[in-house]
């Protein structure tokens, strides 16, 4: 009798082994999980943020998530070096973006990740992202 349910046992326990919950989520490689990677990997979570920051160590899988621009936010801010300059103002503007990964695209008011980020590095990064995309439309007329 033990020796009939031992295939089955086998089989049951190699299904476990494969959908290890414990291994680290891939993302499909596509121009915007990429995008969304390269954002988030320079991103701070906001105080708001209901996902955290990803490490290097275990990466979520982005593909469900969608990209939503909030706002930009100016901040003066004390800079030593513009007050050892004497210009007439100590205080130095700093940009940054705020952005959310949202799980639905109709809807981001639950589930989802807040992030700031650098201004400059915001635009880099989106500035590429739709560069590729263009040039992979290019490419896709230019085959048919």
């Amino acid at each position: 009798m033990i020796y009939r349910f031992t295939p089955i046992l086998f089989a049951s326990l190699m299904a476990l082994a494969s959908a290890n919950p414990f291994a680290p989520a891939q993302s499909k490689n596509d121009a915007k999980t990429e995008h969304m990677s390269k954002l988030l990997r320079k991103a701070t979570p906001t105080a708001n943020s209901q996902l955290r920051r990803l490490n290097d160590e275990y990466e979520m899988d982005l593909t469900p998530y969608s990209l939503k621009f909030m706002q930009c936010q100016f901040v003066k801010a004390y800079d030593d070096e513009m007050a050892n300059d004497e210009l007439g103002t100590v205080l130095a503007t700093e940009r940054f973006v705020t952005f959310r990964l949202c799980p639905d695209c109709d809807s981001c008011s639950y589930g989802y990740g807040e992030y700031m980020i650098d201004l400059e590095a915001y635009l880099e990064a989106t500035t590429e992202y739709y560069q590729e995309e263009q040039e992979e439309y290019c490419q896709a007329c230019e085959e048919c």
